[in-house]
């Protein structure tokens, strides 16, 4: 079929829309089989379409009997009632089944969805028909995908201003977003404190680093240094010197887990009316041991336990980590001993305290010693107060580069992608002669790729439409599963000494790889391995990241890995949480620590940004992407509300939320910039060097936010601290008076060496039992 700029691009459409027919269809099947299982379990009187025959049930005068056809009716109806039962749901309720993480998490999401479908509405309306009707370069290859981007224009300056002002405006309206949600984090994670409100605890409260270890420094010398200071005075509320507890923690680990697995097996033994039996050895993880009753076993071992876990609480002669929690009588006291002893050599000239460096003194050294607002009691890493400054770097450096080999060397998708790259293979065996032909001669190599691309047609169609699906298939794989177990199993050794710290790095790096597998990699291997690494090691900067948004637009890989991770992804979540045996009773009649799967959220908001950074970087380039962004998100919403509020287990919560907020709310003004200097390069690349400067500009000033602490923290992020410099305090300055009740003394206790149900549970609930975070 010949369309109507002379060129077969219909024939390549129709190949793309096909993938997405597929997509739908498993998507489609997926949720047939969820909405069948749902209703069974909350119906239980419809039987399985295989034993329809079996019509006694047990206590009903009346069988409800399905067929085939009454089935696909009924789902042709009412197709994801599960959805249905919790789209409803408030942010309040939100909070109150699965916790502050989900309210924020949901808000951020909703926000997107509001957004990307306005833009989407634009890209499809506007720039969608400017890029297939705007007249194009002769070089332009008009049978393939590329018809529908913006590349080649005949008249980029005039042409492209609409594209520049979109991308503009794109970039300008999400940092916009990220501030308001920025105001809504700090409100519910932080609350409103009117004239004679009371703080939550750590607002008075300051964590010093540095102190001496063997033997700890004590509780009067700390007062005693707080003391020489006329601003903090008698001040003190109490002091809690933190001890090493690393021989302590695994025995808690291994406490917690044994009780679990006595419940299980009670739970068991009262549903079969039989004695359960288990393997023990070394070898039982085989399926290789002697068998025994597993209640009394795990009750010997549990007892055992205690036992050794009573004996250590009360071992003396510990060793301190060189970190105290001091809390004050009020919040005024705390800032100022924070501003009188941050610098601990000025402290000691001018009051005479801390002593440094010399045997029996408080301060190890000026360069260990730090005076901060302390962090949540919840979120104290409780293990790794012995970690410093230089600790902490060192063991998260080491880490990040081993897990950065690993990835580039066995997971990292361009080694995948090769096995179906022979189209790329075949454009770096015509490269030589494409560069000498007349078309290359006037414009460079972007003709030459755009010319072999269009050459492609006789290539084996029924090898590039499988191989155009499990391609972007292969990255979600990478994305989604190995990537991000590789990262969990590495950040717990990286020394935080804060749980959500250690949620943060989480994020962090899921997000920098998932974004390179996605963004970086495959769109420059696009042309090939031998030219990917021509372009990484030898091309500047700027035409890097044109390269980038050229390569990325001249097929569909973009738009195919959005309807995958939209489709597939869902659907594989429809198909776990109904029919997975562990996950059944997934409503838990209210009680929600039944429940086993836990929503892990470093994960879910980086898959999800990776995917808006394929939306922010090619919404103008590349438009068609954009109603997929938005499908994406509405279904990303509600998929994610229903696990939240059905699924989830809140066993184990995040104590500072917030931080991984801000850091998802930093990586989209982050990709932000990043695509204007994109779309700046791109611009130059296609000819319009004035138009460039708005968009480089723009990259300019959100570099500037980024950079500068003071309009990051005001426009960006939140701080789960209560430093004294936040706007919050300027606000409300009466909060500062606020007394301290008697009840925070103690907030800060080591929960290991503290033998009560209360520590238990304080310790099971942060999820840091063991010294490692659960996911």
């Amino acid at each position: 079929m010949i369309g109507p700029w002379g060129g077969s691009w219909y024939s390549v459409m129709i190949n793309f829309g096909l993938h997405i027919l597929l997509y739908f269809i498993i998507f489609a099947i997926a949720c047939f089989f969820a909405a069948r299982n749902y209703r069974r379990r909350r119906n239980p009187e419809r039987r399985p379409l295989a034993h329809s025959e079996d019509k006694a049930v047990l206590g009903s005068e009346e069988v409800v009997d399905e067929g085939c056809c009454q089935e696909l009716a009924t789902f042709a109806s009412d197709p994801v009632p599960f959805l249905v039962d919790t789209a409803q749901a408030d942010d309040d309720t939100v909070q109150h089944l699965a916790g502050l993480e989900a309210r924020l998490y949901l808000d951020f999401t909703w926000s997107m969805t509001v957004f990307f479908s306005v833009i989407a509405l634009l890209g499809v309306a506007v720039l969608v028909p400017m890029n297939l009707l705007t007249t194009k370069k002769a070089w332009y290859p008009l049978d393939s995908f590329v018809i529908t981007t913006s590349n080649g224009f005949a008249s980029p300056t005039s042409a492209l201003l609409f594209h520049t002002m979109v991308a503009v405006f794109l970039a300008g309206s999400l940092c916009a977003i990220v501030y308001f949600l920025r105001t809504r984090v700090i409100a519910n994670a932080k609350g409103e404190y009117a004239e004679g409100a009371i703080p939550p605890v750590q607002a008075y409260t300051v964590e010093i680093q540095g102190l001496r270890l063997n033997p700890p420094a004590r509780g009067d010398e700390i007062r005693s240094m707080f003391d020489s200071c006329p601003n903090t005075q008698g001040m003190v509320l109490d002091v809690s010197v933190s001890l090493d507890v690393t021989d302590l923690v695994d025995l808690v680990e291994n406490h917690r887990i044994l009780h679990k697995k006595l419940a299980r097996y009670r739970q068991q033994a009262e549903n079969d009316g039989s004695r359960p039996q288990m393997q023990v050895g070394f070898f039982s993880f085989m399926y290789m041991g002697k068998w025994v009753d597993a209640i009394e076993t795990l009750e010997e071992d549990l007892k055992k336990t205690e036992e050794e876990m009573k004996a250590l609480q009360k071992k003396k002669g510990r060793m301190g980590t060189g970190t105290a929690f001091v809390v004050f009588k009020d919040r005024k006291s705390a800032i100022a001993a924070v501003s009188a002893f941050k610098n601990a050599q000025k402290a000691q000239s001018e009051y005479s305290q801390p002593s440094i460096g010399k045997t029996m003194q408080l301060c190890r050294s000026a360069q260990s010693w730090i005076i901060a607002m302390a962090c949540k009691p919840e979120d104290v890493f409780w293990r790794n107060l012995r970690y410093g400054r230089i600790h902490h770097f060192m063991l998260s450096l080491t880490w990040t580069l081993i897990l950065f080999v690993a990835l580039s060397s066995i997971v990292t998708p361009i080694f995948l992608l090769q096995l179906f790259l022979a189209i790329g293979d075949k454009t770096i065996e015509n490269m030589e002669n494409l560069e000498n032909s007349a078309i290359s001669k006037s414009s460079g190599s972007y003709e030459s790729y755009f010319s072999m691309t269009s050459t492609q047609s006789g290539f084996n169609r029924v090898i590039l439409f499988f191989a155009n699906i499990l391609w972007p298939f292969l990255v979600l794989l990478v994305n989604v599963i190995l990537m991000p177990y590789m990262v969990h199993a590495s950040v717990k050794f990286f020394g935080h000494r804060q749980v959500s710290a250690m949620r943060r790095s989480s994020f962090n790096l899921i997000f920098f790889f998932m974004v390179s597998n996605l963004l970086l990699v495959p769109a420059l291997s696009l042309s090939g391995l031998d030219e990917l690494f021509d372009v990484i090691f030898s091309t500047p900067i700027d035409q890097l990241f044109a390269q980038i948004l050229l390569y990325g637009s001249s097929t569909s890989f973009f738009v195919e890995y959005v309807a995958q991770a939209t489709f597939l992804s869902a659907a594989f979540y429809f198909l776990f949480h109904t029919t997975t045996p562990a996950l059944l009773n997934w409503a838990s009649d209210g009680h929600e620590k039944e429940l086993s799967w836990e929503f892990d959220f470093a994960f879910f908001y980086s898959s999800m940004i990776s995917v808006l950074a394929i939306g922010i970087m090619f919404a103008v380039t590349v438009p068609l992407i954009l109603p997929f962004i938005a499908g994406f998100l509405v279904l990303r919403y509600y998929t994610d509300k229903w696990q939240l509020l059905t699924a989830h287990s809140k066993f184990r919560v995040d104590p500072s939320p917030e931080v991984t907020t801000s850091a998802a709310l930093f990586a989209v003004v982050l990709i932000s910039g990043i695509s204007l200097l994109a779309f700046g390069c791109w611009l130059r690349l296609q000819g319009a060097e004035v138009l460039s400067y708005a968009p480089l500009a723009g990259f300019v000033i959100i570099v500037f936010i980024l950079l500068i602490p003071t309009l990051r923290d005001n426009l960006i992020v939140v701080n789960p601290r209560w430093e004294p410099h936040e706007v919050e305090d300027i606000e409300q300055p009466e909060s500062l008076g606020v007394p301290a009740p008697q009840a925070y003394v103690g907030a800060y206790e080591n929960p290991y060496l503290t033998d009560s149900p209360a520590a238990t549970e304080r310790l099971w609930s942060a999820g840091t039992v063991g010294g490692f975070a659960e996911y």
